[in-house]
């Protein structure tokens, strides 16, 4: 069995949004630390998504001109403000088996 290692990720200072594969990684794990268990269902809910439609953005599927992953964020402003690294215990693989 494959151990997982722990990576801790600081956020990036770069004028570029995150992506929302990176904002759902960031939103769920800092929840994880603060002791909230925020689901997948949770975010898409705040941003309007379905589960269907996230698999078909992340294959390449679907497209759209919105920034999802700075909307997410905005959904989570103050859950996620004013912190600029997080251990990264689960990824985004790890929330989709979990979960679809």
């Amino acid at each position: 069995m494959a151990k997982h290692i722990q990576q801790v990720r600081v956020r990036s200072q770069s004028p570029e949004a995150p992506g929302l594969k990176d904002s759902i990684e960031w939103v769920r794990n800092i929840g994880l630390t603060k002791g909230l268990d925020i689901t997948l269902e949770e975010m898409l809910q705040k941003i309007g998504f379905t589960k269907e439609r996230l698999l078909s953005y992340l294959r390449g599927e679907y497209h759209t001109m919105e920034d999802l992953g700075a909307r997410l964020e905005g959904a989570y402003k103050e859950l996620i403000e004013g912190i600029d690294r997080v251990v990264i215990n689960e990824d985004l693989e790890q929330i989709l088996a979990f979960e679809i």
